[in-house]
């Protein structure tokens, strides 16, 4: 029985138990991402391709939930830094290229400039500006 839910995954104090605790928290990041990958993917065309691409995004989903929630979002947030490690890595190098993979091309590429506020995006985003802010 879990006596404690604990909001999100944090350093406590406490020893390291394998007993499961619940993490809120990093539900609700997991079902923002499912939700917005269904929203963006729900009306793609029932090819083989399209299947395809429907199964990279739900594998990158599945692993930001499997980096996130128990026991490695535990285990990384107060306990191994090399868990930690692998937290990131599995977020940045598998989950976020899974999740491309899973769009539509057109939904993938880059946005066309329009507006007035183009310009001023493009320039808080140059790595420069967007390293001193």
């Amino acid at each position: 029985m879990v006596t404690k839910v604990q909001w999100w995954c944090s350093a406590q104090g406490l020893r390291w138990s394998w007993k499961w605790r619940p993490y809120p928290g990093s539900w609700l990041v997991v079902l923002a991402i499912a939700s917005g990958y269904w929203s963006l993917t729900r009306r793609s065309p029932d090819t083989a391709a399209a299947l395809r691409r429907r199964w990279f995004g739900w594998a990158g989903v599945l692993i930001v939930w499997l980096a996130l929630d128990w026991p490695l979002g535990p285990l990384a947030a107060g306990y191994l830094a090399s868990a930690h490690a692998v937290q990131f890595l599995g977020l940045t190098m598998i989950a976020s290229p899974l999740l491309l993979l899973g769009l539509e091309p057109a939904l993938a590429a880059r946005p066309e400039p329009r507006g007035p506020w183009w310009r001023v995006l493009r320039y808080v985003t140059s790595p420069l500006v967007a390293a001193v802010v």
